[in-house]
């Protein structure tokens, strides 16, 4: 008598299963010069399509900004790029350093609330695991009161 087997649909291991990651490019040349520019974001680009290989995700959308932090166009991306995370499952917002999304301790505090909500890791350079503190690589950088925080 033969024996029949049905085998069930088994859920991807989670090496498996391919992780989405959003890259972040932003840069801001003063004076402007727009071929620097170009090439800082394509520096970036490349590093973090590199960094979402080594970590086995799917670069699912890149947002490349040109302007300083405080600019709206520069804040209007961030908090789209922040909305795709609410809204998808997305593992690893990679760029190469917080600066990249703002420079505000304060603006970084609601960044790294909002992005703990998502589950999603945010991956820097100083972090290419995204398994550290996000404000800790928010060191050096400005605070609105002028102060640098450590």
């Amino acid at each position: 008598m033969e024996k029949s087997s049905t085998t069930q649909p088994q859920k991807p291991s989670e090496a498996e299963a391919r992780k989405k990651a959003i890259i972040i490019a932003r840069t801001r040349s003063v004076p402007h010069d727009s071929a620097r520019n170009q090439v800082s974001l394509a520096m970036q680009k490349r590093h973090g399509e590199e960094i979402a290989a080594e970590l086995g995700a799917e670069v699912i959308r890149e947002y490349t900004i040109v302007g300083g932090t405080t600019e709206a166009a520069v804040q209007v991306a961030v908090e789209r790029v922040l909305q795709t995370l609410e809204a998808e499952d997305i593992v690893y917002l990679i760029t190469s350093n917080v600066s990249r999304l703002t420079r505000r301790t304060d603006t970084a505090i609601r960044l790294d609330e909002r992005l703990k909500a998502t589950g999603a890791r945010l991956v820097t350079d100083a972090d290419p695991t995204g398994t550290g503190p996000t404000l800790g690589m928010v060191s050096n950088q400005g605070a609105p009161n002028g102060r640098r925080i450590s």
